[in-house]
């Protein structure tokens, strides 16, 4: 079997940094929380155990990781630093990040609409929980951002279509990424209201208006993304 060559095993590890960015956004894994056994982590990702090692080994040098001999690999950092440092360069510049929003706003339409048709009410009373579960932690910024995160996600996964749900954890990392590296001007009791205003609708099946909401909520974030990309070239 042939061996990879250098140039080779780098992209292979960028791959990997990038699948285990999204495992830990889809399992919510933040500081002090454990990877599963490598062995196990490798057969989820569908990737050779040496090379989930280098891109372990990556991550583990940028203090991201904390590896222990015979106790296994836990998050050292929270979510967000995960996030900021997993790097296969998410900063991208803004046109990435037009193209990234533009990709969402056509999407997520999509997910909210399936998302109505196929969830349960019990599900959607459960997003709708968890959407009161951050409403006293609004002066917390990390808090808001991992909980934004996460509530994208839980959408596309009421959604039932796996193949749209990972295409729209793709695009929500390196929004995410540049949101929390320097957006922090956001208004968060509006986010809060937009998130309970756009559960409210899907809860009555009102496709059309929880889709306008939807809208709503991500123009916001198109804003501060252009305020924050305009502030930081000044």
């Amino acid at each position: 079997m042939p061996v990879p060559s250098p140039v080779r095993r780098t992209r292979l590890v960028t791959l990997i940094l990038d699948q285990l960015r999204q495992y830990v956004i889809t399992h919510g894994l933040g500081e002090g929380d454990r990877l599963p056994p490598e062995r196990e982590l490798a057969a989820q990702l569908k990737v050779s155990r040496p090379t989930l090692r280098a891109a372990l080994d990556w991550l583990d040098q940028r203090g991201v990781l904390r590896r222990v001999q015979g106790g296994g690999t836990f998050v050292r950092a929270n979510l967000l630093s995960v996030l900021a440092q997993c790097g296969d360069d998410t900063s991208g510049g803004d046109d990435r990040i037009d193209e990234v929003i533009e990709a969402r706003r056509w999407l997520e339409p999509t997910l909210i609409r399936l998302a109505i048709k196929r969830a349960s009410d019990a599900d959607l009373e459960a997003l709708a929980s968890d959407v009161e579960q951050v409403a006293t932690q609004l002066d917390d910024a990390d808090a808001w951002f991992q909980h934004d995160l996460q509530f994208h996600v839980r959408v596309a996964r009421l959604a039932q279509n796996k193949v749209l749900g990972r295409l729209m954890e793709s695009l929500l990392s390196p929004v995410f990424t540049a949101w929390t590296s320097h957006v922090r001007d956001i208004d968060l009791a509006r986010a809060l209201a937009e998130h309970r205003a756009i559960v409210a609708a899907m809860l009555r099946r009102d496709t059309e208006e929880a889709t306008r909401l939807g809208a709503v909520h991500l123009e916001q974030l198109e804003q501060a993304v252009r305020v924050a990309s305009f502030k930081a070239s000044a």
